[in-house]
């Protein structure tokens, strides 16, 4: 630097000194850079930029602690698993300290490289403050006046371009040094890990080999001492079972030994006593009687080893025979009655007689009685004293008002003897006024209510389906409707009532109302009908199995007059009985002679196979005294449909001739003398002009004639008797 620079300096730094107050900032800045030297402007710069550059090389730093103390952590979780692994603590120990002391060598490394970069860095520091000393010494010896300002600016621009890129450069080849610095410290670090992992992975590898081949020598040595001992095991419970079964024969011997001294003693200890010690017999050659009674003494014997005397016999006045036993006085009586009464139906079937009836202790003296019947109590011959035959109960039903109330269990005959009831009354004809001295009317139309035919899975086949028109709930609650309008009309036209007697039957009389939604509306329906529908030759046969009348709604225990009550099964006529008692003689007669009766029925049954063809039992409640019947089956009930079919057509002609005026009733009434005269075909077409058969299940009026005489609906497919087919008019 030439005399004039410094001679500028010096005037530049005396124009600050001197007239820095009149100046403001700006200007004063200019002047104090302007004022400087080239070279101490570069020294501020790069002391800047290594301050900087110090920062950056710290966080470096402060990066690779972390990343030293993260692949810390990852040694140590490393260490576990391994430790885990080979069960080789000591060996990992060992190596994981020698990677503990490189890592410590490579922190004091990059400690070391931290402390020469602090100790560069102090060295610009005092170089720069050497040099900011020597400017302030250079300002106070020289001035610049304002001509050469502006050169010294140029060169201070120039400088300051040449700075920056000294510092540039300077930056990028120290961050690019310190980068490669670093990578290498990583790059030796992971290889060194890498492979020291891999060394000990080796070793575990080879160890547990060593350990799987030592393991299979074990197992196989394991499984040939396991089929020694096996096949040990095997001969050494051949052998045991083969001791413990001849141990056990061996003991059964010598229980049946024991147990037979044992009885021997006893039987010496009873002879000893001169108690009983076998069966004694009564001389039974002279009659059957005795016998049975010493048979009896036998097979109980055989069975329980119990001694019994026959001690005698008494035939009794009904046919029963009493026999009378002594026993041991070491046996209780109470365990012989017992045991007699738990063999009686084995003894009974071995002996071939009918019943042992009672076994009982007496009180007077140590004798055991026992009753028993060759035969039932009653004969043949004597059942038809006490109860009436199928035949007369059907003389009974088509010759007395038709008012009948069946009441039966579930299982007991009920639907078929009212199929039986109303195929007799067909054959026979109703009376005049629906009593006994009544004029037998022409023709009976019948009408059956029964609403579980169609969910029922016991009536699939029910023997008054020809007859069936309300065949569920709601339809037989609209029968008493129906009933109304029918007795309505035979009180408009008594001569179509002269002709046509109507049977109305109800079975599940009491289901059907209680089911009804107006069941006192109902039922007061059905009492007009019953009280009054005589009159107009109506009767009605109804069914339930409520034995009280009041259980049935609308009705009251008064109301059995309306009734001419049937009561079918023994059980069901003892409760009938319970609940209506009766003093009367006659009625305690029947009582006592229910059980004798039932043993006779129960007799016959159990030779019959045929179920339709069991003996059953009605009671009917006359008015003058009750009757015992047994029930005809139901191979009796036999329908002629298309006669049944002719009549209920007639009938419609007729309501309908009625109905549209016509008054010729004798004209009318020709074609009900003979079927011939007013065919099945005839009769059907006279109502087409105004009339259509229609299905009672769909509505539909696409009906087909079968052969059976039957209906086939072509829209819902049902088949249907003539007698539900619903004529409407076009």
């Amino acid at each position: 630097m030439n005399y004039k620079l410094w001679t500028a300096s010096l005037i530049s730094g005396i124009a600050l000194i001197y007239g820095a107050s009149k100046l403001n900032s700006r200007q004063l800045t200019l002047i104090a850079i302007g004022a400087l030297p080239s070279t101490i402007v570069a020294h501020i710069v790069a002391d800047t930029r290594i301050t900087k550059s110090e920062r950056k090389n710290y966080d470096v730093l402060l990066k690779l602690q972390e990343e030293l103390t993260d692949c810390q952590s990852l040694q140590k979780s490393t260490e576990a698993n391994l430790n885990k692994a080979v069960n080789n603590e000591a060996l990992l120990k060992s190596e994981l300290s020698k990677l503990k002391n490189q890592y410590s060598s490579l922190v004091t490394d990059a400690d070391n490289l931290t402390e020469e970069l602090n100790k560069q860095l102090g060295e610009y520091r005092y170089e720069l403050g050497q040099k900011n000393i020597r400017l302030n010494e250079v300002i106070g010896q020289l001035g610049i006046n304002d001509a050469e300002n502006s050169e010294l600016k140029n060169q201070i621009e120039i400088l300051q371009t040449e700075i920056e890129v000294w510092i540039d450069t300077f930056n990028s080849k120290l961050s690019n040094e310190t980068k490669s610095a670093v990578d290498k410290v990583k790059i030796t670090l992971i290889s060194q890990l890498f492979n020291d992992f891999k060394a000990i992975g080796l070793r575990h590898e080879s160890g547990i080999k060593e350990l799987k081949q030592w393991t299979e020598i074990v197992s196989q040595r394991l499984n040939d001492k396991t089929t020694v001992m096996m096949s040990v095991t095997d001969s050494y419970v051949d052998n045991l079972d083969s001791l413990n079964h001849q141990r056990l024969e061996e003991l059964t011997i010598a229980n049946e030994r024991i147990n037979s001294l044992i009885g021997q003693i006893r039987l010496l200890e009873i002879q000893i006593d001169g108690d009983l010690v076998e069966p004694q017999y009564f001389d039974a050659s002279y009659d059957i009687n005795a016998q049975i009674g010493n048979a009896i003494a036998k097979e109980f014997f055989k069975v329980t080893q119990i001694p019994l005397v026959v001690k005698g016999f008494l035939v009794k006045p009904d046919g029963a025979i009493d026999i009378g036993y002594g026993y041991a006085r070491n046996n209780k009586p109470e365990t012989i009655v017992n045991t007699l009464k738990q063999l009686s139906n084995q003894l009974t079937k071995s002996l071939g007689i009918y019943k042992i009836t009672t076994v009982k202790k007496l009180e007077i003296t140590d004798c055991i009685q026992l009753t028993f019947r060759r035969e039932p109590a009653i004969k043949d011959d004597d059942i038809k004293s006490l109860v009436g035959t199928p035949e007369e109960f059907i003389n009974y039903v088509v010759n007395h008002p038709i008012r009948y109330r069946l009441i039966a269990n579930p299982g007991q005959g009920k639907t078929p003897s009212l199929a039986v009831m109303v195929s007799e009354i067909l054959k026979a004809g109703c009376k005049k006024g629906n009593v006994s001295r009544g004029k037998k009317v022409d023709n009976t139309l019948v009408t059956v209510s029964y609403p579980g035919v169609e969910s029922s899975l016991k009536d699939t086949d029910y023997p008054l389906d020809l007859f069936l028109k309300y065949g569920n709930e709601t339809a037989a609650n609209k029968s008493f409707g129906d009933a109304i309008n029918d007795w309505k009309f035979r009180k408009q036209y008594p001569n179509y009532a002269d002709k046509f007697f109507k049977l109305w039957i109800w079975e599940e009389l009491d289901n059907t109302l209680d089911s009804a939604t107006d069941a006192l509306d109902s039922s007061e329906k059905l009492k007009k009908i019953l009280k009054q529908g005589g009159h107009s030759n109506i009767g009605f046969i109804v069914s339930g199995q409520s034995v009280m009348t009041k259980q049935i709604k609308g009705f009251t225990n008064d109301d059995r007059a309306l009734f001419t009550e049937i009561i079918i099964g023994i059980s069901k006529i003892r409760k009938y009985i319970a609940t209506y008692g009766s003093k009367a003689a006659n009625i305690q007669r029947l009582l006592n002679n229910l059980d004798d009766i039932e043993e006779y029925i129960d007799a016959k049954n159990s030779k019959i196979t045929d179920e339709a063809r069991l003996l059953r039992l009605a009671l009917v409640m006359d008015d003058r005294s009750p009757k015992l019947y047994f029930l005809p089956n139901l191979d009796c009930a036999v329908f002629d449909s298309k006669e049944v079919e002719i009549t209920e057509n007639t009938a419609k002609v007729m309501r309908e001739s009625l109905m549209s005026g016509t008054t010729d009733i004798e004209a009318i009434s020709i074609g009900l003398t003979s079927s011939d005269t007013i065919p099945f075909t005839t009769i059907q077409a006279l109502p087409t002009s105004d009339i259509n058969a229609s299905c009672p299940h769909c509505g539909s009026s696409k009906l087909t004639l079968q052969s059976d005489r039957r209906y086939y609906c072509l829209d819902c497919k049902k088949r249907m008797a003539s007698s539900k087919v619903i004529y409407k008019s076009i």
